[in-house]
């Protein structure tokens, strides 16, 4: 199945390369490391002779909450990965993205006639990984992830359709804002380098340095997406208004770590970011 066959050992590389993202970039210095099942990681030799900011990076990237083992999020994350490719890799038709285009009419009204919405409370779905946004189209549908606007619009929508919508909006291309200067440094700072100091994780480790995401892992495209979206979107992560990030709670404790001016700057950072 497209998009669908990543298999166990190259889901861990990824992981273990997420982090290494973050490293290189909080020490020049440093490269991208060859992968490693992640098992191995945390007692490397090469690993623990790292400089101080590699191993901080990889272990924040590895890890959600500053109070818990490193290797419990990154159990749940492989759990998450494993499990959701496990379950959309069975019975999920393959989208066509021609058929896709002529079944998005009245998705255009908010989101624009190639999904880039015009209006800056609903997201761009161009560009968006297909993986991703079936899943939300899923969840949407049946409930687990509610959305006021979208209330009724995919109940008489088969999985084909659904499939048919997801390939074509993943195949346009996707528009970029501008960023607040006022807000760049802080949000590129939370972004790219996380909260070490509490647990966080810099935001690349899954949406990769450019805010492309891993599609093929189902972690969402966010560079371009509006600053007022993406507010929206971590503050209800945070209050616990949307859970749709499954039983690992990745993004609801993320969020958890981030006041209202840190959320603010990474809407904005993201906005522009391309």
């Amino acid at each position: 199945m497209r998009g669908n066959g990543v298999s166990f050992s190259v889901q861990w590389a990824r992981v273990y390369n997420a982090a290494d993202f973050m490293c290189a970039l909080s020490d020049p210095s440093e490269g991208i490391a060859e992968a490693k099942p992640p098992w191995r990681v945390a007692s490397d030799p090469q690993i623990q002779a790292a400089p101080p900011p590699r191993q901080l990076a990889l272990k924040a990237t590895l890890s959600a909450a500053s109070d818990q083992p490193m290797n419990a999020f990154l159990s749940s994350l492989l759990l998450t990965l494993s499990l959701n490719g496990l379950a959309q890799a069975a019975d999920s038709p393959v989208g066509d993205p021609v058929a896709g285009q002529a079944k998005t009419a009245v998705c255009g009204a908010c989101h624009g006639p190639d999904g880039n919405s015009l209006v800056p409370i609903f997201p761009k779905l161009a560009s968006q990984g297909e993986r991703y946004l079936l899943k939300q189209l899923h969840d949407i549908k049946d409930g687990k992830r509610v959305v006021l606007e979208m209330t009724g619009q995919l109940n008489p929508l088969t999985d084909q359709d659904l499939a048919d919508i997801a390939a074509y909006y993943a195949g346009q291309k996707g528009s970029v804002g501008t960023a607040d200067p006022d807000l760049v440094a802080l949000g590129e700072a939370l972004f790219r380098g996380g909260k070490l100091d509490q647990g966080m994780p810099a935001c690349i480790g899954c949406h990769s340095p450019n805010g492309a995401g891993i599609a093929t892992a189902g972690f969402p495209h966010l560079s371009g997406q509006p600053a007022e979206y993406i507010k929206k979107q971590l503050t209800a992560f945070r209050k616990g208004d949307r859970i749709n990030d499954g039983d690992t709670l990745v993004m609801r404790t993320i969020a958890a770590k981030l006041n209202d001016k840190d959320i603010e700057a990474l809407a904005a950072y993201i906005q522009g970011l391309h």
